[in-house]
């Protein structure tokens, strides 16, 4: 038997965001046509319902087997069912996974279920996850902002929309175990389910616009998108449709001297709370890894009652904190007891360095080592790196040359870490070759200017010669 496992995108009319926060997703692998699937199911759905649905997202991925493979659910999309089946390798359902890379065996049981999510429901996101949209009569546009909180080692992940109906009831079984109720059913996903794949950095939001026909055999009362980040099969976080306030930083990370007492101050938002919302949220917030001498501070108080808002948070250090990269945690809570975080980091005697390309795949160099597209770096301040273009670099009848560095420097230079200037970028200018031949080969003719690189947009002029010739 076999199962699948997918992340879903919200349909509201508001924008949905979890920022910091780690919502758990469970996808599950089942079939209309799997006894044990009957059994199961209902066990997983209850454990789901029993949670803060601020929390946690079900999918449900439908396969063909056992026999007589039926269901009707997976032959209506085979291809993001097998998709997201065959990047888990699933082979025997029933079967589920949490954030893509704790697997799930049968027979499902509260207890270990419990026990797998405690387990990451605290792990804060490096990915805050925006999800609004709008209707056009027969479609559904989906917009995700994703922004990035923190320096991670790999920055690229894959971005998925999908549309599931949560709760379909039929009178009577449509299948062959039995089951009458189906939830979480994946309908439809982006690129036939392997996602768009973005570079996340620290600091920089990513935006993707989808538009997705609705199917009028979907029962349109029941759908709802959800948007997904995944990196390799960790799922990073996820967005679905916002039940109280939301929580997101409009700056990442700032960099002060160490050996001196310094400050920097944050501004955040509460962007977007659901219709009706007025409940205050009180903040507080922690240091990570703690610091006596790293102080936070709220300016203009540590309750919001006026919504949408902004906010200040204000870090202080003293001259004896070490360098290093402090995490801070703000943490609203609502009068209801439901809880939102996100981070900042406070970079003491370093700073975040990003070095990029101006085109995708392209190389460049840091401190002699050839790197591709992006790479990020958490340097001391003051030290002294060299970066380099790699010029030129040629695809096929396409040549990229270097152009410029974006702080002016020369093709290969040395640059020091400040507090300020924290993002590098290497500019380089396409070319094209001008192909040219004569046919048949052979024929005494020269092309002046043809083979030749030259720059995009450019005006070319090539010459044969002779133009005149009897040959043959």
């Amino acid at each position: 038997m076999k199962k699948l496992f997918t992340l879903f995108f919200f349909l509201s009319l508001l924008a949905n965001t979890f920022a910091g926060d780690r919502m758990v997703f469970i996808e599950r692998f089942t079939s209309w046509t799997c006894p044990p699937c009957a059994t199961n199911n209902p066990i997983m759905e209850s454990f789901i319902n029993s949670l803060d649905q601020d929390k946690i997202v079900g999918i449900a991925y439908h396969m063909n087997w056992p026999a007589p493979g039926t269901d009707g659910y997976y032959h209506y999309n085979p291809t993001d069912n097998n998709a997201r089946r065959t990047m888990y390798g699933v082979n025997s359902i029933p079967q589920a996974r949490m954030d893509g890379s704790i697997s799930i065996q049968s027979p499902y049981s509260n207890g270990s279920l419990t026990a797998l999510f405690n387990s990451r429901t605290n792990i804060l996101s490096p990915i805050t996850v925006i999800l609004t949209d709008s209707t056009f009569g027969d479609s559904i546009r989906l917009t995700a902002r994703i922004y990035t909180e923190i320096s991670m080692v790999n920055p690229v992940a894959s971005v998925h929309f999908s549309l599931q109906e949560r709760h379909n009831h039929f009178n009577s079984p449509p299948g062959t175990n039995g089951e009458t109720d189906f939830y979480d059913v994946m309908r439809r996903m982006l690129n036939n389910g392997l996602g768009q794949s973005v570079a996340l950095y620290p600091g920089q939001t990513v935006i993707i616009q989808k538009t997705f026909y609705k199917d009028p055999i979907w029962n349109q009362a029941q759908v709802m998108p959800i948007v997904f980040v995944q990196q390799g099969i960790e799922m990073l976080n996820g967005g679905k449709k916002t039940n109280n306030f939301t929580l997101i930083p409009n700056s990442p990370y700032q960099s002060v001297q160490q050996g001196v007492s310094q400050s920097a101050t944050y501004q955040m938002q509460i962007p977007v709370t659901t219709v009706g919302y007025n409940s205050p949220v009180t903040l507080t917030a922690e240091v990570d890894p703690p610091n006596a001498g790293v102080t936070v501070s709220f300016p203009g108080g540590n309750t919001v009652s006026t919504f949408p808002a902004n906010f200040n948070v204000q870090v202080n250090s003293s001259s004896s904190v070490p360098t290093g990269s402090y995490r801070i945690i703000v943490t609203g809570t609502n009068a209801n007891s439901k809880v939102h975080k996100t981070s900042v980091s406070y970079l003491v005697g370093r700073n975040i360095i990003v070095v990029n390309a101006n085109r995708p795949s392209l190389q460049f160099a840091v401190d002699n080592q050839a790197l591709t597209n992006v790479a990020t770096f958490a340097w001391d301040l003051s030290s002294v790196h060299q970066i380099a273009a790699v010029s030129p670099q040629t695809f096929g009848s396409t040549r990229y040359v270097f152009q410029s560095w974006s702080d002016n420097g020369d093709s290969s230079h040395s640059i020091t870490t400040g507090t300020s200037t924290s993002t590098y970028t290497c500019n380089y200018k396409t070319q094209f070759r001008l192909i040219t031949s004569a046919t048949p080969s052979g024929i005494p003719v020269t092309i002046a200017g043809g083979n030749t690189f030259y720059d995009s947009s450019s005006t070319v002029n090539f010459v044969p010669s002779p133009l005149q010739f009897t040959y043959n």
